[in-house]
């Protein structure tokens, strides 16, 4: 059977979420099924460690609107049974068998985190995945929230957790300072945006340090994105003293981040909507200890393993970070029980949900 998969995602450089899980997805799809043939389609050039005897990749060097044009004319001259988009956009033309991943639908549940421009293209990518036969949700929060925004959905539906690189994020011996920081520090990875909830981290830092003699470093690594700005004022309103101690090294290697992880004294993530929160995965499987929202899909993720709190009320996120770090009993509890929840997510157990999808379709 011939299977045609949107590998735009995985083909990018400096991935993030769904580029981490696309380039995932595909790579553990390549190692499990020897029996069906697949075409890797994609407006960049593919590493050849996507490819194989059953795996194609198809550079189709077309870079404005490639989904709505170049993409529909490949899957019109190769004739797929089936066709996977891994992220959230299907083509203007896709084969009756069309399965189409939804992430999340934070900007309808936060649309002033998002740029104007943003929430009518992504608007319309949740419309155009009412189309697919099969839609494979992240988790169960996001189906529960596109079934109730887009009740019009008559398709097969199946919620999927994603996985993370197990052989990459786990515990480490001696993990490098790769920041030079030199000192114990509070770690937040993700795009440092509004919906994040970067703001509110940064006021329940400035009131853990004016709480408690302990001075830890915060670093917020992560691109830049919309509302950024309003991040960056937040900090400029701390005194020295704190203002010095946040740390923005911008976006991390995917190979730097368990050391990263393994160093803190603590992984926060404060943000208001996420479709799954696979950086509470890798921080468990590093040994560190997690503290985050309890909204949305970060329970699914974190599952008894983490601390949560209300992203909202920077009073709690400051007590969630003293809690931690001045009881040591309960930090190593925590971490003891990350590793167990950790190993219950993997790119290999994901890809072979994907494939019994596709095969009973």
């Amino acid at each position: 059977m011939l299977i045609a998969i949107d590998a735009s995602q995985a083909a990018k450089e400096k991935k993030t979420g769904i580029e981490y899980l696309s380039s995932g997805l595909i790579l553990n799809l390549k190692k499990i099924d020897r029996k069906n043939s697949y075409l890797l389609f994609s407006n960049f050039r593919l590493p050849t460690i996507y490819q194989s005897r059953n795996f194609k990749p198809i550079f189709l060097p077309f870079r404005k609107f490639w989904n709505k044009f170049r993409l529909p004319l490949a899957l019109l001259k190769y004739k797929p049974k089936i066709f996977l988009e891994i992220g959230y956009m299907l083509p203007s033309f896709t084969p009756k068998k069309s399965i189409c991943f939804v992430h999340d639908l934070a900007s309808k549940k936060f649309p002033e985190a998002y740029s104007a421009r943003d929430r009518i293209i992504l608007d319309l990518s949740f419309r155009t995945a009412l189309k697919a036969a099969s839609i494979i949700f992240i988790s169960n929060n996001t189906e529960k929230d596109y079934k109730r925004i887009y009740p019009g959905f008559r398709g097969k539906s199946n919620v999927i957790h994603p996985g993370y690189d197990t052989n990459l994020f786990k515990v480490i011996a001696n993990p490098s300072d790769i920041l030079n920081i030199n000192s114990k520090y509070i770690l937040y990875v993700g795009r440092l945006e509004n919906r994040k909830n970067i703001k509110n981290l940064i006021i329940a830092y400035k009131l853990f340090r004016k709480k408690t003699k302990l001075n830890p470093k915060l670093v917020l690594a992560g691109k830049e994105g919309f509302g950024f700005g309003n991040i960056k004022a937040e900090i400029d309103k701390l005194d020295v003293s704190i203002k010095n101690d946040i740390i923005i090294p911008g976006y991390i290697a995917e190979k730097d981040l368990p050391h990263l992880y393994a160093r803190a004294e603590l992984f926060l993530f404060p943000s208001l909507y996420e479709g799954f929160g696979i950086p509470i995965l890798e921080a468990m499987a590093c040994g560190t200890a997690v503290a985050c929202s309890k909204t949305s899909s970060l329970p699914e993720a974190g599952g008894e393993a983490a601390l949560y709190f209300d992203p909202e009320n920077p009073t709690e996120i400051a007590d969630s970070i003293n809690s931690i770090l001045t009881n040591p009993t309960l930090k190593a509890k925590m971490i003891s029980a990350g590793k167990v929840q950790a190993k219950k997510f993997s790119y290999k157990k994901m890809a072979e949900e994907v494939l019994n999808i596709i095969n009973s379709i």
